[in-house]
């Protein structure tokens, strides 16, 4: 699993279950919510 995250002071991550390299910029689908986390599907990357 991979956590990603938008740049700012309190970030929300996001967790997309395969591994992706760092500083890749993806575009993800929300699937579902934890507590101070989301999951989600891998749409598209920016290569």
């Amino acid at each position: 699993m991979t956590f990603c995250r938008q740049l700012g002071s309190y970030p929300i991550i996001v967790g997309i279950r395969r591994r992706l390299p760092l500083g890749q910029k993806v575009t993800a689908r929300i699937t579902d919510h934890m507590l101070r986390s989301l999951t989600g599907e891998l749409l598209k990357t920016d290569d």
